[in-house]
C-alpha cells in the first residue's frame, strides 16, 4: 500500500514537472515577483526595519502581480 502511494505520488509530481504550463507559469511568476525572491534570500534581516514576511505582505501582496500577471504571461 506504501509503495502504491508513493508511485501515485512521483506520478503525480513527474506529470507536473514535465507539463510546459506549470513549468512556464513558475518562471513567469519569478519573474514578476523577482523582488520578493530576491528578498527572501539575499537581504539581511538587519537591514529591513521589520520581520522579512511582514515586510513582503505590506509591500508586495498585490493580486495583480501574484497571480494575473503571471497567468497571463503564461
Amino acid at each position: 500500500m506504501i509503495d502504491e502511494i508513493k508511485k501515485s505520488i512521483n506520478s503525480i509530481f513527474e506529470e507536473r514537472v514535465s507539463s510546459p504550463f506549470y513549468g512556464t507559469l513558475i518562471i513567469s511568476w519569478l519573474i514578476w515577483n523577482w523582488k520578493i525572491v530576491y528578498l527572501t534570500f539575499f537581504v539581511d534581516q538587519d537591514k529591513l526595519d521589520k520581520i522579512k514576511i511582514d515586510f513582503i505582505m505590506d509591500n508586495y501582496n498585490d493580486v495583480w502581480h501574484l497571480v494575473y500577471f503571471p497567468l497571463i504571461s503564461t
